[in-house]
């Protein structure tokens, strides 16, 4: 199965979007049998830039009675060249004017180094998109002006030094992003408590209760 930015991807193609993937491999088996993945959907458009010095990352899940037991990675997270950001920006800025909107999925895994995550950021404001961002990277500022960010709590946590264990809590720190960043939409998803959303231009935090199965 895809994941990282294709599991994003995925679930757009479920909802009926079509997509253009733009992201990272290594020159190896993995990465080409990704590439075939993603051309057997019909509205997926892949961009698979190749690096002949990592290895394409793969999560191996090991599952006894539906339960997962261990999980093992392989991986190369080292930041990305100079010359393959300019070929990733390029790439974006080729597409993103046929698209409705930019979607940032940060896995911290170097592809998304700060400076090309503001660069991307800011084509896609210049071209007057909306940007989602689900990060990673504890330097918000990296996607400083985006439409909406959806961090953990542990994320969030971590950037702002709040512990936010109660509704009061999460819309403190919301608000801390909204305010610091210029987000227009603060998405904190919060594990067995739900999700709260907070948008600049809403006097209402909403807050979404999970349900235990």
């Amino acid at each position: 199965m895809m994941g990282g930015a294709g599991n994003v991807a995925m679930n757009l193609l479920a909802y009926g979007a079509k997509v253009h993937l733009v992201g990272l491999v290594g020159d190896d088996a993995n990465g080409r049998q990704l590439e075939d993945i993603c051309a057997s959907h019909q509205n997926l458009t892949a961009h698979a830039v190749r690096d002949a010095g990592r290895v394409t990352s793969v999560k191996t899940r090991f599952v006894a009675q539906s339960q997962q037991l261990l999980r093992l990675d392989e991986e190369t997270p080292h930041p990305i060249s100079n010359d393959l950001a300019r070929e990733i920006v390029d790439l974006v800025a080729a597409h993103l004017p046929s698209c409705q909107l930019l979607v940032l999925s940060d896995y911290a895994k170097g592809l998304l180094t700060p400076q090309l995550g503001r660069k991307l950021v800011g084509l896609a404001k210049e071209a007057g998109k909306p940007i989602l961002v689900d990060p990673k990277n504890v330097d918000f500022s990296v996607y400083a002006g985006a439409t909406l960010v959806s961090p953990n709590l542990k994320e969030m946590e971590q950037v702002t030094g709040i512990h936010a264990s109660d509704d009061a809590g999460a819309e403190t720190v919301c608000k801390t992003l909204l305010d610091k960043y210029d987000f227009e939409s603060v998405l904190l998803t919060r594990g067995a408590a739900g999700m709260s959303l907070m948008q600049r231009d809403e006097h209402e935090t909403f807050h979404i209760g999970s349900q235990a199965k």
